[in-house]
């Protein structure tokens, strides 16, 4: 398959992609649909799908005439929000099932985003390597709101890479106020010269996304105490906990499940991620080309070990970078979304085993991004 991908040129070529993109979409949302309908049988909890409930609800609540971020809660950003009340909306005005709807569109999100990584990136093979980097997660990022932000992070950091300011910073901006991470990309548009619109978009985008925490229907939903449990601490604590036999202290609150740990604890946990992220700026600021677009990864991996909240779905943002870096950064960070889509798939927090496998994720996933760190910082010249 590779190489009779390598093999095409032009429309055949894109033709090819789009359509084993659109495959993988497919088997990931038959995946999803499966485990789906064992969780209705009681036979295990799944999370796959549970995402998609929650947008449905906000979007009943808000087209029910409730104001967004005032009558009704929302913990998305307003880039998110807007893709949640239009999915939604279609689906109500058509009688279209939103749990049918939501995976179609992300579907086609998945498939622009491809198609877009092929055309701007001109390593041979790039956007073939894309889907299968993106494919062990594909069937959670299909009920999430991820393949909409990549699209918008990947649609900026191409209209940067092709010296489209205007689009290039509108594009950022978009991004940003869809889940944050994207305003990283301004990155790439300082590095490349256009420095103007790079401040712009980042002093926009901050400013936007202060004003946020302003707003108490967007906070509320983003309070919670603790550490999330995917996270390297958590899951840590939570082993530890499973050990000893002691309680799992753990908090359901903000659409998510956390544990109780001393607050203490979140710094420690945010500490790896700080040096990743300033390691990958430092980076950015003396790279150029494909070197550029994997410190701009390292930067965006920086942000997910740091995080607080760090959910396996966050892991997704990152099959862009990762396919176009080195072969052993792409499969150790496939061998953490594997083992990622397993603890979402089989969503039993209360076991020992769970707990077990989101440890090896974090592992492995930090393991990733050592070799990641590796590739990208230069390499010191011996001395004379």
């Amino acid at each position: 398959m590779i190489e009779s991908l390598e093999s095409l040129t032009g429309s055949d070529r894109r033709r090819q992609l789009a359509m084993t993109a659109a495959v993988a979409c497919i088997v990931s949302f038959l995946f999803a649909f499966a485990m789906a309908e064992f969780d209705i049988h009681d036979v295990f909890r799944t999370g796959l799908v549970s995402d998609v409930n929650a947008y449905e609800r906000i979007s009943t609540a808000v087209w029910d005439g409730g104001l967004p971020y005032v009558d009704v809660p929302i913990e998305h950003l307003p880039v998110s929000t807007l893709a949640i009340l239009m999915i939604g909306g279609f689906s109500e005005l058509t009688g279209f099932p939103m749990w049918l709807l939501w995976p179609m569109v992300m579907s086609g999100c998945f498939v622009a985003t491809t198609l877009v990584l092929d055309r701007f990136v001109t390593a041979e093979g790039y956007g073939f390597r894309f889907i299968v980097v993106a494919a062990p997660l594909l069937p959670l990022a299909l009920y999430r709101i991820e393949p909409w932000v990549v699209v918008i992070a990947v649609l900026s950091i191409a209209a940067w890479a092709s010296a489209r300011v205007t689009s290039a910073t509108l594009l950022t901006i978009a991004g940003a106020l869809a889940k944050g991470w994207p305003i990283v990309t301004a990155g790439i548009g300082w590095r490349t010269g256009k420095r103007t619109a790079a401040l712009v978009s980042v002093t926009v985008s901050g400013l936007a996304l202060l004003s946020m925490t302003a707003v108490d229907g967007f906070r509320s939903g983003r309070t919670f105490e603790g550490i999330h449990s995917e996270t390297m601490v958590g899951s840590i604590a939570l082993v530890v906990r499973h050990l000893t036999d002691s309680p799992l202290e753990l908090v359901r609150t903000a659409g998510a499940i956390y544990v109780d740990v001393p607050s203490a604890w979140v710094i420690v946990n945010a500490l790896p991620g700080l040096a990743v992220i300033g390691l990958g700026v430092w980076a950015m600021l003396r790279s150029n080309g494909a070197r550029l677009l994997e410190a701009t990864g390292l930067v965006t991996a920086g942000i997910v070990l740091a995080s607080p909240l760090a959910s396996t779905q966050f892991i997704w943002w990152l099959a862009p970078f990762a396919a176009f870096a080195v072969v052993q950064v792409r499969r150790s960070y496939m061998l953490a979304a594997t083992i990622g889509l397993l603890t979402v798939s089989v969503y039993e927090i209360d076991s020992a085993w769970w707990s077990v496998a989101v440890l090896a994720c974090n592992v492995v996933l930090y393991t990733s991004v050592a070799l990641w760190l590796r590739s990208v910082l230069p390499t010191p010249r011996p001395a004379p």
